[in-house]
């Protein structure tokens, strides 16, 4: 049995793996790895497992939050902006960057949606009602699914990314390049020029020979010769 992968692969979101064939169906899983079996005992990738299928859960609950106008949360942050004001909102100059962040948003939404797991990667299970609904998942993710179910999990995280890159632009107000910028006026500008050595009262000292024979008087008369 291939063994699982403990460090974080490295994917070319462009190109989707290939969906692997699936022998078994739902029925004939739930009759091998189920309490139907009396010889099946739950093992170290049972816990593993289940992790994939709850995130499998929570990024369906997620995105369609995000397409029905929720103010989402990414991580510890919840987006100001709705899907609709990061990806059509109007600004008075678009910049060629923030262009590209939202058509690189809406290209990957539209992979998370055309590659998720109803594309043939998991075993679709019907929904359970009364006690242990809450717990229930959507999709089952089998161990032959497991390449498919990383790339789109590192989609997901890339999406959740982008979006937040673009709700932390749109919040933020830059002045864009070539905007005409409200001077105060001339009176009330505040200079960053220094100060002449007469304004800052540090004038250059006097060595002309009057002003050394006027500073030796002095000191004599205070020593008394």
């Amino acid at each position: 049995m291939e063994a699982y992968r403990n460090v974080a692969g490295v994917f070319n979101l462009a190109v989707p793996p290939t969906v692997p064939r699936l022998v078994r169906s739902y029925e004939q899983r739930r009759a091998l790895f189920t309490h139907q079996n009396p010889n099946y005992k739950h093992g170290r990738g049972t816990k593993r497992r289940q992790r994939r299928e709850y995130y499998v859960r929570d990024v369906m609950l997620w995105r369609a939050a995000l397409l029905g106008g929720e103010h989402v949360r990414v991580g510890k942050y919840r987006l100001r902006a709705t899907w609709r004001e990061l990806i059509h909102a109007h600004l008075p100059k678009l910049t060629a960057a923030t262009a590209a962040t939202r058509a690189h948003a809406r290209a990957l939404m539209g992979q998370l949606v055309e590659h998720g797991p109803w594309n043939g990667w998991g075993v679709e299970q019907p929904p359970r009602s009364g006690p242990g609904a809450d717990r229930a998942t959507p999709y089952a993710v089998p161990k032959a699914s497991e390449k498919c179910w990383r790339w789109w999990r590192q989609l997901a995280r890339e999406l959740a990314r982008v979006v937040l890159h673009l709700d932390l632009l749109l919040a933020r107000a830059i002045p864009l390049h070539g905007t005409p910028v409200e001077l105060p006026p001339r009176g009330e500008r505040q200079s960053f020029a220094r100060p002449s050595p007469r304004e800052d009262g540090t004038g250059c000292r006097d060595r002309s020979a009057e002003g050394v024979a006027a500073v030796l008087s002095r000191l004599a008369a205070r020593l008394g010769m």
